[in-house]
Parts: C-alpha cells; sequence; structure tokens
C-alpha cells in the first residue's frame, strides 16, 4: 500500500491530466447528448477505473523491478548489475548511476584491501603470539617444577615477568580477535566462586605483597556465560590495581548481588578499588580508548600496552554489561563491571555431583602419552610436567611421524596422544584427520588432545572439527593440562 501512494505522489501531475482529461470529455458527452451520457456515465466510470488501476499496476511494477535491480547494484556493484539497472532507467538518470557505480567500485576496492590487511594482521599476531609463547612456557615451567631451586627474591620477580609477558600476549591475541569478523564466545555453566579463585590464583605472588582483602557476597552461584572473557575482564581490572597501587597500598575486591526482576537471571556487581595513583579527570574519558595511557612508560615506570581497559570495555558491552570508572588522582581507582547471567539449570548440579571420585594421579600414573612436538624447547617443557605427574612419554617431531607410529605399533600401545598443531611436514589438523580415517577402528579412536598457542574459541572449534578430543593452550599449566588429561582419559575409559 506504501509503494502504491508513493507511486501516486510521483506521478500525481500525470494522474491529475489523465482525471481532467476523463472528465472533460464526460462533459462534453453531458452537453451534447444527455440521454447518451446518462446511458454511458457507469461505462465511463468504471473505464476510468480500470485505466487508472491498469497504470498503477504498471508503475507499480516498474518501480519494484527498479529497487531490486538497484539494491543488487549497490550489493554488488558489478558491471553486469551496473547495465541491468541501467537498461530500467530514464536517461537523465544514467550518468548519475555511472558515477555511483565508479564510486562504489572504489569503496569496494578499498574493503577489500582492508579486510587482505587485517587477515595478514592476525596471521601476524597470531604467530607472533605463538612464538612468545616458547620462551613463556619455559618461564612457566621453571616456576612450577623447579621452584625449590629458585631464591624467594627471584622467583617473585620472575613471577612478575610471566604475568606481565602473559598479559601482553594475551592482551595483543584479543585485540586482534575484537577487531576480526568473527565473535569469539563460548558460554558455559561456569561457577563465579571457582572463576574468581582462577583469575586471583594467576596473580596470587603479586597480591601477597598487596593488602589485599576480598568482601564476596555470593553464594556458590553457577551460571551460564563466557568463562574466558570473563576471567579476562577481572584479571585485567585486578592486574591494574596491582601496577598501579605502590608497596603499602590495599586492594579490595567487592562482589554482591543485585536486585533482578527476570526470573532465571541474576545480576552481580564487581568492583576492585585501591588505593593506587589513581587518575586525573581529564584522562578518565579516554581510559577506554585503545592505546591511551595517562603517564608512559618512561614516566610512570610502569609497563603496560594501553590496551587492556578498551578490551574490557569492548567485552562487557557485548555481553550487554556495564563498567564504570571512580578516580581521584593521587587516592586511587574503583572499577565496577556490572552484568546480568543466566542461573545454571539442574542438569550442571546432576552433573557435577557425578564426577569420577578418582583422583588426578590415579587416573593418570603410567599412561603412555605420545607427543607430537617439532620444538625442542616445548617438548622438554611437556615432558618434564607429564612425567613428574607420572606419565611416560614417547614423542615425534611432525604430523607424518605420528601417523606412522600410531599405524606401526599396535592398538593400545599408547592411551593418548598429545598434538601440536604447527608442524613441519603435516600439521596437527591433517594429522588427527588421517588418524581418525584409520581402518583399525581401536587405533582411529584413540583420544588426541591438541596443545598449541592459539588459545581462542575458534581454533577450539578447528580442533574439534578436526576430530580431537579437547585442546590445551600454551604456555602450558600444570593443574589445567594434567586436569585436561584426567577428564578425556575418564570420558575414554567410560566409553
Amino acid at each position: 500500500m506504501k509503494q502504491f501512494w508513493r507511486i501516486i505522489e510521483r506521478y500525481y501531475p500525470w494522474l491529475l491530466l489523465l482525471l481532467g482529461v476523463d472528465c472533460f470529455c464526460s462533459i462534453i458527452l453531458w452537453i451534447s447528448d444527455i440521454q447518451a451520457f446518462q446511458t454511458l456515465i457507469g461505462l465511463v466510470v468504471l473505464t476510468s477505473i480500470l485505466l487508472f488501476s491498469a497504470i498503477l499496476f504498471v508503475l507499480n511494477k516498474r518501480e519494484t523491478t527498479r529497487r531490486e535491480l538497484f539494491r543488487d547494484f549497490l550489493s554488488d556493484p558489478t558491471i553486469c548489475n551496473r547495465e541491468r539497472l541501467l537498461s530500467a532507467i530514464s536517461r537523465e538518470e544514467e550518468e548519475s548511476i555511472r558515477l555511483l557505480a565508479s564510486v562504489l567500485q572504489e569503496h569496494k576496492n578499498e574493503s577489500s584491501s582492508m579486510a587482505d590487511a587485517l587477515r595478514d594482521y592476525e596471521e601476524y599476531v597470531e604467530g607472533w603470539a605463538h612464538e612468545a609463547k616458547t620462551p613463556l612456557s619455559l618461564l612457566t615451567m621453571l616456576l612450577d617444577n623447579r621452584s625449590d631451586e629458585i631464591s624467594p627474591p627471584l622467583q617473585a620477580k620472575l613471577d612478575y615477568v610471566r604475568s606481565q609477558l602473559q598479559e601482553d600476549v594475551t592482551q595483543m591475541l584479543y585485540y586482534a580477535r575484537l577487531k576480526s569478523s568473527t565473535k569469539d564466545y563460548r558460554f558455559e555453566d561456569v561457577n563465579l566462586n571457582d572463576c574468581l579463585g582462577e583469575v586471583l590464583e594467576d596473580y596470587a605472588p603479586l597480591l601477597e605483597e598487596k593488602q589485599f582483602v576480598i568482601l564476596n557476597k555470593l553464594q556458590s552461584e553457577t551460571v551460564y556465560t563466557d568463562r574466558r572473557g570473563l576471567q579476562f575482564m577481572l584479571g585485567q581490572i585486578v592486574s591494574n590495581a596491582i601496577k598501579y597501587t605502590p608497596s603499602g597500598g590495599s586492594v579490595m575486591l567487592n562482589i554482591d548481588e543485585l536486585a533482578c526482576d527476570e526470573p532465571g537471571y541474576m545480576i552481580v556487581r564487581t568492583s576492585v578499588s585501591d588505593t593506587g595513583i589513581g587518575m586525573s579527570r581529564d584522562y578518565l574519558t579516554k581510559i577506554f580508548d585503545a592505546f591511551t595511557r595517562e603517564r608512559n612508560t618512561t614516566k610512570s615506570k610502569i609497563t603496560g600496552s594501553g590496551l587492556g581497559m578498551s578490551i574490557v570495555k569492548k567485552y562487557v558491552d557485548l555481553l550487554g554489561g556495564t563498567i564504570d570508572v571512580e578516580s581521584e588522582f593521587g587516592k586511587g581507582s574503583t572499577f565496577t563491571v556490572t552484568l546480568k547471567y543466566r542461573i545454571a539449570d539442574e542438569s550442571y548440579y546432576v552433573k557435577n555431583n557425578a564426577e569420577n571420585p578418582e583422583t588426578c594421579s590415579e587416573i593418570l600414573e603410567g599412561k603412555n602419552i605420545l607427543l607430537a612436538e617439532d620444538n625442542d624447547l616445548n617438548a622438554e617443557i611437556a615432558e618434564v610436567i607429564l612425567e613428574r605427574a607420572g606419565l611416560k612419554i614417547e614423542r615425534v617431531e611432525d604430523g607424518i611421524q605420528c601417523v606412522n607410529r600410531i599405524m606401526k605399533m599396535p592398538a593400545g600401545t599408547y592411551d593418548m596422544i598429545l598434538m601440536d598443531i604447527q608442524m613441519p611436514q603435516m600439521d596437527g589438523y591433517k594429522a588427527t584427520r588421517v588418524i581418525r580415517r584409520l581402518p583399525d577402528k581401536d587405533k582411529a579412536c584413540i583420544p588426541i588432545i591438541a596443545m598449541t598457542a592459539n588459545a581462542f574459541e575458534e581454533d577450539k572449534r578447528k580442533a574439534i572439527a578436526a576430530g580431537m578430543n579437547g585442546h590445551i593452550a600454551k604456555p602450558i599449566q600444570v593443574d589445567k593440562l594434567l586436569s585436561t588429561l584426567k577428564t578425556i582419559l575418564t570420558e575414554n575409559i567410560i566409553l
């Protein structure tokens, strides 16, 4: 109906002219022969209505065709779509359409170049992160397995270096993924207290130096959310509070539940306050801009990329929450994140209560692991960690060697494969697909876990799609590695 009104509005002068001619003819007929007028007036009115309807129908069809051709042209300004549109418009409009086609093609070329540059940037960042995580893995192994050989002051400094390097790598990866078209979430049932505990555990050595206080008014609530994103947000805020609070200062974490009128949901407010150096009023308006810092590293002697709070803000917005900041220069800052969560259903608690009661060491003791890792240093780190947990390790250096070893050895020789992704000759994804297609079903069904620097959900989905059973991110954290191995082996035993 709106289309008809638009047509009437556009062509109303011609429609009025047609109506005028119709009325004029009717008047002439009435003057010349009133009897004929009375006889034919019904036919004249009916003919006029039919004529008007036919004209409106033709015009509507023409406008609909023009609109569809114009929409196709805007979405894909190719020569073919341009010529189709030109054939349906008047000569007066041709020049405008040709100019528009030229502008759209330029923008399309620019967009394509920018997309290529963005893909190159993402690949560079992920490659850089992969290389950076090798020394980070070595540092993690030393601190987790040789801490008794390191003096406490040196261990504290190495812990700080590790946390800073890990934070910088994570920030760059998050920043690259937030700029990509792929949103990287994995929503799952998350116990908020456990999630918070994992975040604080990562910063435990640094928190010991501060007068750290936790005011947690939550019960043991389990919600449905993106665990990794939530931990990243909390970790960045806690990290900033630690970095910008000098010795003798204090950091306070306050968590409470707000009223929520939507059944099945809860609203949680998390505040992190410190008595650090604070921020000026002018900088508060820029704190969520990327690559901004009130005082650079040279002036403040505090390292940082200026990315953390920008990424936190984007994640909070994408999760539908809010983040507020209050600060006074020289007195400290308070960051408050408020998020609404869907409360986990009963199936989570049933599953939790039915977990295997065996300890991790009992399940892992004596298991045979085939490690596919091309980097000697990474392989040595993994071997030290796994052997200390009671596992037996054999190593191959690429995907082809891994496939050949599985084919050569009898089924059941290995209980699991730890598979690196970026390997020469044959990468971990292809090696996994080849193993899954082996004719011997016992060999084809061996549990395979990806062990790689690519730690995003998209990478985990690629691993699962290739046929892997799980995913472990580098640098290897001992507790998470052993927990994942236990989970996969337990599921395999049950099956």
